[in-house]
C-alpha cells in the first residue's frame, strides 16, 4: 500500500513539473510577444554597485531565517507530553517544507518573498533577468538569424550603410543599464502579509486579518475606514466581552496564589476580509483595481477606493517603498530606478568627455604649399594637414581645443547627489556623525565593501512580526485542512512501519482541537535579537564556565555568581518560580570595607557587618580610628555625628563576635577535589584548614586604610 501511495505520489509530482513548466512558457510568451519593454532583445542587465548590497542583504537574511535547525519551535501552552511536541513539530516541518504554496515549500517562497521587501525596482529587475535567462536558449537561433541579415545589410552602399549606422545608434541606447517599470509587479499587502501576488494575474486576493479596536479607532483616525461603519463592527463584537472578565479572573487569582489555565486573549479581535479585486464597475471597458476591507459579522464595509488613491494622511492603502509619487498611479519611482537615471545621466557626460578629450589628443595642423612639401588636396578630417601659405614657418601643428570643463562640474554635482542618495551614515558604520559619504573617499569605498561582505548580525526585529504571522497562518492553514483525528506513524526502510514492542504499529492519534489549542508556533532566527535557542546555550556556556574548579579554588567564583548564573539558565529554559529548585545562598553579602564603615560611622548609620569578612584587620584598625586624635577632634568640633563614638564601638563588638564564631567552627573537610578546599565567598584570604591536622592558619593582617 505504502509503494502505491509513493507511485501515485511521484505521478502527480511530474504532472505538477509539466503543468507549471507550461504555465511558465505561456507568462513568457506573454511577457515577451504580448508587453514588449524598452529591454526587450537585451541578454544581460547592468546593474549599479548597491545592487550587489541588497543582494548580500537578501543572502544574509535568508540564512538567518534557515540556519536553526527547524527554523520554528513549537512551545506548548497547555498540558502537553514530548511526543506530542516532537509528533507536532514534524507534522508541520513535513507541510512547511513540501506541501505549502503549491508543494514548493516555504524556502523558495521566502526567498522571493525577501527580494519584494528589498525593493520594487530590484525584484523586477531580477525576475526580467531570470525570464530572459530563461527563455535565452529558445531565442538563439532567432538571434543568429538576426545577425546573419545585419551582416548582408552592411554590405549595402555607402549611403544606406550610414543610414544604417544612425539606426543602430538609436538602438544602441538602449543597451545599458535597464530597470522594467511595471505597475503592481510586486504588491505589498498589510503588516500580516501571508503572500506575494502579482496583480497581472489574478483578479481576485481575499486577505483575512484581525484587527483589534485600537487598529480599527487608529485607521479611523488615519481616514483608511470610515467611522459610522468601524462603529458597527465594534457593536456587532460586543459580545466578546466576556474574555476581558475572563482575563481579570484569572489575574486575580494568580495573585492570589491560585494557579489556572487562561487561554483568552485580553482585548477582543476583529476579522476583516481585505479583497484587492480587478474589475470594470464603471463600465469604461478598462478594468480598474480596487481595494475594499469588509466584515461579514457585521456586514459593513470600512473602506472601498482604487488601489492608486491616496487616504486622508496622503499615503496609500499598501504599503510600498516608494520615494516619488505618480499621478493616479500605485507605482512610484523606487530608489534604483532614481538611481538608474543618474547612471545614465553620468555615463553619457563621461562618455562626452571621452570622447572630447580623445578628439582633443588628435594632432592636426597647416603647412606651406609653397616649401619643400608636396602639395596635397584638402582633406577636412582630424590627424591630416591642410595647405595653407604663411610666410613664418613651413607648418605649424594644431590641436581642438578641450571643452570638458563644464561637463565635469554637472558630472561632479551629478556624483555628489547620488552619493548622498547612496551614502551610509557614519553612525551606521559605529563613527561619530559626519556629513562624507562612503564613496567620496577611499576608506569610505573599503569600508563599504567590507560592510557589504562581511557576516553581520542581523537585525530582523522590523520583519519577525510578519513572519512570525506567516508561520502562525501555516498553522492556521493546516488546522483548516486536517481531519479531526490526525494520525502520525513513524515509518522505516522502504516506507515499512517500525513496530513497538507488542508488535503494534508505531504511531498515534491527535485530535485537531489539541493541536490548535496546545502549541504556539514561534519562528526562530539565527539573530541575538531574537533567538531563545542560542541565548540559553550562551547562558548554559557560561554556567559551565565559571564552574570552573580553578575558578573556584581561587577565589574569582563566588557561591553568588554560581547561584546568579544558574537562575540564568533556567530563565532562558523558560522555567517559572526557580526558588522552588534553586536556593540563594547564605552569607555571601559583599562586605563593607575599613573606610566605608568608618565614614558610616562618622555620619551616624550603623554599617552592616557580614561574617564573611576580614574581622581582626577591621577590629584593629577601628580600634585605632576610634583612638585617633583627628577623630576625638571631629567629635568635639561636631564635624562627626555624636553617635560616632558608640557605633564605632559597636561595629568593633560586631567584628569580635564574628571572629569568635567562626574561631568555633569545626575544621570542614575539603569535598572538592583539590589541594586546597573551597573558599567562603567573597573575602580576599580566607582561613585555610588543614583536612589532616585540623588546625587554621590564621591569613596575614593587613595594615588599616
Amino acid at each position: 500500500t505504502c509503494r502505491r501511495q509513493k507511485t501515485a505520489i511521484d505521478s502527480d509530482r511530474s504532472e505538477w513539473l509539466e503543468t507549471k513548466n507550461e504555465f511558465i512558457e505561456q507568462w513568457d510568451n506573454f511577457r515577451f510577444d504580448s508587453r514588449k519593454t524598452v529591454c526587450e532583445g537585451v541578454t544581460e542587465i547592468k546593474l549599479p554597485t548597491v545592487f550587489e548590497k541588497m543582494q548580500n542583504w537578501q543572502v544574509r537574511t535568508y540564512q538567518a531565517i534557515f540556519s536553526p535547525s527547524p527554523f520554528f519551535s513549537a512551545i506548548p501552552t497547555a498540558g502537553a507530553s514530548a511526543d506530542e511536541i516532537q509528533a507536532t513539530t514534524d507534522l508541520m516541518f513535513w507541510y512547511l517544507m513540501t506541501q505549502l504554496n503549491e508543494r514548493e515549500g516555504i524556502k523558495p517562497f521566502m526567498s522571493e518573498l525577501l527580494w519584494d521587501i528589498a525593493s520594487d525596482g530590484w525584484a523586477i529587475s531580477f525576475r526580467s533577468w531570470k525570464r530572459t535567462q530563461r527563455v535565452r536558449p529558445k531565442r538563439q537561433p532567432d538571434n543568429k538569424e538576426q545577425l546573419r541579415k545585419i551582416r548582408e545589410f552592411l554590405k549595402i552602399p555607402s549611403n544606406e550603410k550610414r543610414n544604417a549606422k544612425k539606426v543602430l545608434e538609436v538602438i544602441q541606447v538602449f543597451n545599458g543599464q535597464m530597470i522594467e517599470t511595471v505597475p503592481h509587479e510586486s504588491v505589498y499587502f498589510p503588516a500580516n502579509l501571508r503572500h506575494g501576488f502579482d496583480l497581472q494575474s489574478p483578479e481576485v486576493v481575499m486577505l483575512e486579518r484581525e484587527y483589534s479596536e485600537d487598529d480599527l479607532l487608529a485607521a479611523v483616525e488615519t481616514g483608511a475606514f470610515d467611522e459610522d461603519q468601524v462603529q458597527r463592527i465594534l457593536n456587532a463584537g460586543s459580545e466578546k466581552q466576556d474574555g476581558v472578565k475572563q482575563h481579570l479572573r484569572h489575574t486575580r487569582e494568580n495573585v492570589q496564589g491560585v494557579r489556572t489555565w487562561h487561554t483568552s486573549t485580553l482585548n477582543p479581535t476583529y476579522p476583516l476580509f481585505t479583497v484587492f479585486m480587478r474589475a470594470d464597475l464603471l463600465g469604461h471597458r478598462i478594468p480598474q483595481e480596487y481595494v475594499f476591507t469588509a466584515s461579514l459579522e457585521a456586514s459593513a464595509i470600512p473602506r472601498f477606493q482604487f488601489l492608486d488613491s491616496t487616504i486622508a494622511n496622503g499615503r496609500r492603502p499598501i504599503a510600498k517603498y516608494d520615494l516619488v509619487k505618480r499621478s493616479r498611479s500605485a507605482y512610484s519611482i523606487g530608489f534604483p530606478e532614481m538611481l538608474n537615471s543618474f547612471a545614465i545621466e553620468l555615463n553619457e557626460i563621461h562618455n562626452f568627455r571621452r570622447a572630447n578629450g580623445y578628439f582633443s589628443s588628435v594632432p592636426w595642423g597647416f603647412f606651406n604649399p609653397q616649401g619643400g612639401l608636396e602639395k596635397e588636396r584638402i582633406v577636412i578630417k582630424p590627424g591630416v594637414f591642410l595647405p595653407l601659405s604663411d610666410p613664418r614657418r613651413d607648418y605649424s601643428i594644431a590641436k581642438f581645443g578641450n571643452t570638458t570643463a563644464w561637463p565635469m562640474q554637472e558630472e561632479g554635482l551629478l556624483q555628489s547627489y547620488a552619493d548622498k542618495l547612496a551614502s551610509q551614515p557614519a553612525t551606521m558604520r559605529g563613527g561619530l556623525p559626519d556629513r562624507i559619504g562612503p564613496l567620496r573617499s577611499t576608506s569610505g569605498v573599503m569600508a563599504m565593501n567590507n560592510e557589504a561582505s562581511a557576516p553581520m548580525e542581523m537585525n530582523l526585529e522590523h520583519i519577525r512580526f510578519p513572519l512570525s504571522a506567516e508561520i502562525q497562518g501555516v498553522h492556521e492553514e493546516l488546522k483548516a485542512r486536517l481531519p479531526n483525528i490526525v494520525t502520525i506513524m513513524v515509518l522505516g526502510k522502504d516506507a515499512m512501519p517500525i513496530l513497538n514492542e507488542d508488535g503494534s504499529a508505531r504511531e498515534k492519534s491527535y485530535p485537531k482541537t489539541m493541536i490548535g489549542s496546545s502549541f504556539r508556533f514561534m519562528l526562530s532566527v539565527a539573530s541575538a535579537n531574537f533567538n531563545p535557542a542560542k541565548e540559553y546555550q550562551d547562558a548554559m556556556g557560561r554556567l559551565q564556565l565559571l564552574m570552573s574548579p580553578a575558578f573556584m579554588q581561587t577565589g574569582l567564583v563566588t557561591p553568588a555568581n554560581l547561584y546568579a548564573a544558574g537562575k540564568e539558565v533556567l530563565e532562558k529554559s523558560g522555567r517559572r518560580n526557580i526558588d522552588d529548585i534553586l536556593t540563594q545562598p547564605q552569607n555571601v553579602a559583599k562586605p563593607l570595607n575599613l573606610f566605608q564603615e568608618y565614614n558610616m560611622c562618622i555620619k551616624g548609620r550603623m554599617p552592616v557587618v557580614v561574617l564573611n569578612d576580614e574581622h581582626k584587620a577591621k577590629v584593629q584598625g577601628l580600634s585605632m580610628l576610634l583612638n585617633s586624635q583627628e577623630f576625638q577632634a571631629a567629635v568635639t568640633m561636631d564635624v562627626a555625628s555624636p553617635l560616632a563614638p558608640q557605633l564605632l564601638k559597636q561595629v568593633i563588638e560586631q567584628h569580635q563576635e564574628a571572629q569568635k564564631l567562626l574561631d568555633s567552627l569545626p575544621a570542614v573537610n575539603n569535598q572538592s577535589g583539590l589541594q586546597q578546599p573551597l573558599t567562603l565567598g567573597s573575602q580576599s584570604e580566607p582561613p585555610i584548614r588543614n583536612q589532616q591536622e585540623g588546625t587554621t592558619e590564621p591569613s596575614a593582617q593587613k595594615e588599616p586604610a
